[in-house]
């Protein structure tokens, strides 16, 4: 059994690693969602009316990671993406998920139903708490299934990009401001050079100047001894109240990601920023140092 799968004992739905559980308070429905290979998976579902507690024990000292999975049911719903909100309560403290999903085409509810694919969060449990609840704070006609597993964020390391200029990407905020940094300046069509091993991802921003309006298109191409190993096109817009402290002439998109597997080694890539108008963006190369297995979609 896959660790973080959910563990069916005396027909309750058991979350449990290293000695810590979540046992769900009352009898909140349970249904079966066929995964990718008719794999059933066990969640429950959460409404506005049906919120789902738990009971807290055997957590550690220093506190327990807990993943949420989530799908939406698509019933009745227009458009290619949807959007949904879940509370979560510890103790009278209450952490907000927004979470924007779009229709699966390889997962289907117990009666066929149509289902976003999943979106998850973290939360970290608390050593002296006793329950953990969450609540739908979405439309009034939303439901959710809802899956947990004790894993850990993953953990991924920055990639230094040598001879590149640094950029830091200052956001402003409802109160406060928050500075992003690690970033690498990159142009158009001139490739940049790393080395990397086993899972990558690339963070990138197209840079806007006065010119641009509107969503902009652009691509991310990554290619080793001329082979090509992962390529994508994106569509963007400014991030809102979002500058880089180093330069005033531009302004960064919304952030896109582009997520690859290597083989075994370490590999020298080229990262190519195309197929846009834009002089240049910025990226943050990342590898992936410790991380859980995701549900296939």
């Amino acid at each position: 059994m896959r660790k973080g799968f959910i563990l069916p004992v005396i027909g309750l739905l058991v979350v449990m690693i290293n000695g810590a559980q979540l046992l769900p308070v009352g009898q909140p429905t349970k249904v079966h969602l066929n995964v990718i290979k008719r794999v059933p998976l066990d969640y429950y579902l959460l409404t506005r009316e049906q919120p789902l507690t738990f009971n807290i024990s055997a957590v550690s000292d220093t506190g327990t990671w807990l993943r949420v999975y989530t799908r939406l049911w698509w019933q009745n719903r227009q458009g290619d993406k949807a959007a949904y909100s879940i509370l979560c309560i510890q103790d009278g403290q209450r952490q907000r998920f927004r979470l924007v999903t779009e229709r699966s085409h390889k997962t289907l509810g117990p009666a066929g139903q149509y289902l976003g694919k999943w979106r998850s969060f973290f939360v970290k449990l608390k050593s002296d708490s006793a329950t953990f609840k969450l609540m739908l704070d979405s439309g009034q006609l939303d439901t959710v299934a809802v899956r947990l597993a004790f894993e850990a964020p993953a953990v991924w390391k920055t990639v230094e990009v040598p001879h590149r200029k640094r950029l830091t990407i200052v956001v402003r905020q409802e109160t406060t401001t928050v500075r992003r940094r690690g970033y690498y300046q990159i142009a158009r069509d001139e490739p940049i050079e790393v080395d990397v091993s086993g899972s990558v991802r690339v963070r990138v921003r197209l840079n806007f100047d006065p010119t641009m309006r509107g969503e902009q298109v652009f691509g991310i191409a990554v290619e080793e001894n001329g082979a090509p190993i992962a390529e994508r096109s994106f569509r963007v817009k400014k991030a809102l109240g979002a500058r880089y402290e180093e330069v005033s002439d531009v302004v960064p998109s919304v952030e896109r990601v582009l997520r690859f597997d290597l083989n075994p080694g370490v590999h020298r890539l080229k990262i190519i920023l195309q197929g846009t108008t834009a002089k240049g963006g910025a990226l943050i190369v990342e590898r992936l140092v410790k991380g859980a297995d995701d549900e296939s979609e």
